[in-house]
């Protein structure tokens, strides 16, 4: 009976998240097959399913809902968009033209943040003194960091002499 009712609910869930965005459907896939099963093992039990609202009303509801900040970023950073070296605004912006998400600067500076101290993402201010992100995964990243950092102790050597930096 339960593998009855499981089989049910991914038939369902996979009907109901056919229309999200390719890149959400695991995440609403996911929400929509614990919405369904939690329903159907209640109803078969002869409870009434939590708050008795219908599976149709509450996933509508969670599909209204704006995904965050930080999992837009880990979505971008999962798709190689921080192979190279990438500012606040320019993430914004991105962010805005192909998601239609509107994340204001601080929304997205926090999630930064807890994504650097994470270890997902490495940041160091750039020219115009704006942080910079990028992901150490990326090819080349070990000598991009090298460049941004330098050695402390390095030596510049002119005529055969070591001078201290």
């Amino acid at each position: 009976m339960k593998s009855e009712i499981l089989r049910a609910a991914i038939r369902e869930a996979i009907e109901l998240t056919a229309s999200v965005p390719e890149g959400l459907q695991q995440i609403a896939f996911g929400k929509a097959l614990d919405i369904l099963t939690d329903e159907r093992i209640a109803t078969a039990r002869g409870h009434r399913a939590q708050g008795g609202a219908s599976s149709q009303r509450r996933l509508r509801n969670v599909a209204r809902r704006r995904m965050g900040p930080k999992l837009a970023i880990s979505q971008l950073l999962d798709a190689g968009f921080f192979d190279s070296g990438r500012a606040l605004p320019e993430i914004q912006s991105y962010l805005r033209n192909t998601t239609g998400s509107n994340y204001e600067s601080n929304e997205l500076s926090i999630s930064l943040l807890r994504l650097t101290r994470d270890g997902r993402l490495h940041r160091d201010r750039n020219i115009r003194g704006q942080y910079e992100y990028w992901a150490e995964h990326a090819p080349g990243s070990a000598q991009l960091k090298t460049l941004r950092h330098g050695r402390p102790s390095a030596r510049l050597l002119t005529d055969g002499k070591s001078m201290a930096r």
